[in-house]
């Protein structure tokens, strides 16, 4: 009998801790549901991604694996959710064929690190939200380091211009839907974009309505689909790339990113502000668009030079004047 009181103290106050991280976790990320059904659901959903989350970070702790999960935005969804989520990327060969190729140098001068952010050419952490528009941020944040880079002066600059203008004709992106960069930054050179505060984000796809083009652009350049490449290319500027965005990297909290499980089927759009390394790893420094709640204040790290590199060779590119 004894036993037995024990035995439910213990499951009643492993209850009680879950549902204490469930409330942080609605609070923090205003989670309001439609029913006492759905909220139940999404508890249970909850509770299932924080045992994934123990059960890894039980393994980091151990000094088995480098970077840490943790609860943000994606945790009541499930995993095919979160793939539907960023299923909307769709890489088509033929779209960067013809464009002309960066290819590494065998005598570089690119050095051993560099971090964009430093040299005041990377803006805020931004979020899409719902609306499935990574390719417009990759994008903003290619056509923001170009602009920084070259002309000293940083500007936000509108990821809703292309969601709403860069969908007909030679710019055949999906606005919510999904799209490619190529696209975005072929109406970049033809259109030309405006500033974030003149044509602000709303997350969903509406009618073109540029009328102040701020930027434009000469052209783009795509990058061999080698690391070695990409690390010369990013040396010069950030670069937009694809990855295959797991489901662990869904529950992504800090450290350097490796999975065994990703692919080279690229599904999201991100973009690679720089590189290092830590302890002898090696690794890339990626902005992403799920807001700065996420990850590493709203960035990742990812092994470079990994066996298995989640496609961030498959598509590579970065616009040019």
């Amino acid at each position: 009998m004894k036993f037995a009181l024990v035995l439910l103290a213990v499951i009643i106050g492993c209850q009680a801790i879950g549902n204490d991280e469930w409330t942080k976790f609605q609070e923090k990320f205003s989670k309001t549901y439609k029913s006492p059904l759905e909220m139940r659901t999404r508890m249970a959903i909850f509770n299932e991604n924080l045992k994934k989350v123990q059960a890894h970070n039980a393994l980091y702790d151990q000094g088995l694996v480098s970077w840490k999960m943790g609860i943000n935005q994606f945790s009541d969804w499930t995993d095919a959710e979160f793939d539907e989520y960023t299923n909307k990327f769709e890489l088509r060969k033929e779209d960067v064929s013809t464009i002309g190729i960066f290819k590494a140098s065998p005598v570089s001068d690119a050095p051993d690190s560099i971090d964009w952010r430093e040299h005041n050419a990377v803006t805020e952490v931004k979020n899409q939200g719902a609306c499935g528009s990574c390719w417009s941020f990759s994008s903003t944040g290619a056509l923001e380091g170009l602009a920084a880079v070259s002309y000293d002066r940083l500007i936000s600059f509108s990821e809703q211009n292309l969601i709403d203008c860069a969908v007909s004709g030679n710019y055949t992106n999906n606005g919510c839907n999904g799209g490619l960069m190529s696209y975005a930054f072929n109406y970049v050179q033809d259109k030309g974009i405006e500033t974030e505060d003149e044509y602000p984000y709303e997350a969903v796809q509406g009618v073109c309505r540029q009328t102040r083009i701020v930027f434009q652009i000469g052209g783009q350049t795509r990058v061999d689909e080698n690391e070695e490449a990409i690390r010369q290319a990013v040396a010069t500027r950030p670069v937009s790339i694809g990855i295959d965005a797991t489901n662990n990297l869904q529950r992504y909290e800090s450290g350097i990113f490796t999975d065994d499980t990703c692919t080279s089927t690229i599904n999201h759009g991100v973009l690679v502000v720089g590189y290092g390394s830590e302890n002898g790893q090696d690794f890339w420094i990626i902005k992403n668009s799920w807001g700065a709640e996420w990850g590493e204040a709203g960035y990742f790290r990812f092994l470079r030079n990994a066996e298995k590199n989640c496609g961030i060779t498959t598509y590579a590119l970065y616009p040019t004047l």
